[in-house]
């Protein structure tokens, strides 16, 4: 189904600006990434939520690791100002 969107949408799309074609493939992405998980703690930590495709595990991982990532940069930034 995927290479069925990809295939039709750039020929349905193309009087659209590159900007409003590449915004609407995003959320063509999104929609596939049914899966989430919440990590952290909203008390103590922060938290956040990462959307995944669970039937693909490496970019699965790659995902969960960057979201991770800019928890930690975000909230010891929030830490450091004196928040």
């Amino acid at each position: 189904m995927v290479d069925e969107i990809k295939a039709e949408v750039p020929a349905m799309m193309r009087h659209l600006s590159d900007d409003v074609r590449g915004e609407i493939l995003e959320l063509l992405k999104g929609a596939l990434l049914q899966d989430s998980i919440e990590v952290g703690s909203a008390g103590k930590s922060g938290i956040v939520k990462c959307y995944f495709n669970a039937d693909k595990p490496e970019e699965a991982e790659a995902r969960i690791k960057g979201a991770v990532a800019l928890l930690v940069k975000h909230r010891d930034s929030v830490f450091k100002n004196g928040d």
